[in-house]
C-alpha cells in the first residue's frame, strides 16, 4: 500500500522529531 507507506514515513519523521 502505496497510503501506508507515506503514513509510515510520517510516523517514523514524528517519533524522530
Amino acid at each position: 500500500d502505496k497510503h501506508r507507506a507515506e503514513l509510515t514515513l510520517m510516523v517514523q519523521m514524528g517519533k524522530r522529531a
